[in-house]
């Protein structure tokens, strides 16, 4: 029996290194043979990750480019204004540093290599962390100027400030609207600003390497301009394991 107990230990150890995993442990009672054993648990702790340039982009406009860093954001003065519910300083004001930035592919949306604000764009932002062991849950604060749809490990978190590309309207769509026009219809001017909060289950998450996607739009407006239509992305998420 000792002799069993100490290869399942084995065993788990080298399974926990070659996860990079990290492990706690505590020692039981006396068996009914005298000896003692040593049970592994997974440690309570959490991680907090935010916009920053460790936010890669994958794809513009619907195609795959080679993938790159995500660069700050030309910040439009409404995005921290009290008439638009002082965006910037409610995720100033979330636990972690650093702070979470708004984020593009591009400072503005006129810089080369942007496309032209009146045209619209769709862009795809990926995030990757690890979680050493038994996840709990997370929470995610995000939006988008000017609407996005997000998933995590290919689970869909949700969408805002847009609408399916298809004829019939319905509650809770969060495809489609990326290979429209990109206007009013599909995605909204209005509501940006309102900061969603999202409560992701464990069941969405995994033990390793775990992925945050998020395909940001900035509207089609004719006769925009960088100044009058910018474009910007800014999320706070926090990962829990543990128990």
């Amino acid at each position: 029996m000792r002799k069993i107990l100490v290869l399942s230990l084995a065993i788990i150890i080298l399974l926990g290194m070659m996860s990079g995993g990290t492990f706690s442990y505590f020692s039981s009672p006396k068996n009914s043979s005298g000896n003692t054993f040593t049970a592994w648990i997974c440690p309570y702790g959490s991680m907090i990750i935010v916009s920053d340039t460790s936010t890669m982009v994958t794809e513009v406009s619907n195609a795959s480019i080679t993938p790159q860093p995500a660069v700050p954001a030309w910040e439009h003065g409404n995005w921290d204004s009290p008439a638009y519910n002082n965006v910037t300083t409610y995720f100033t004001g979330l636990e972690g540093t650093p702070k979470a930035d708004w984020i593009w592919e591009t400072y503005r949306t006129d810089d080369p290599g942007a496309q032209a604000p009146i045209d619209g764009r769709v862009v795809r932002f990926e995030r990757t962390f690890d979680i050493p062991c038994s996840p709990n849950g997370a929470t995610l604060h995000m939006t988008v100027d000017n609407g996005y749809a997000v998933w995590i490990n290919s689970h869909l978190v949700g969408c805002a400030q847009v609408e399916p590309a298809w004829a019939d309207p319905c509650i809770g769509c969060c495809e489609g609207w990326e290979t429209s026009g990109l206007t009013e219809s599909f995605v909204h001017t209005d509501g940006w600003d309102n900061v969603e909060t999202y409560t992701i289950p464990a069941s969405s998450l995994v033990a390793g390497t775990n992925t945050l996607v998020i395909l940001a739009a900035n509207e089609q407006m004719d006769g925009g301009t960088a100044g009058s239509n910018p474009a910007g992305l800014i999320y706070w998420l926090k990962a829990e394991w543990g128990y």
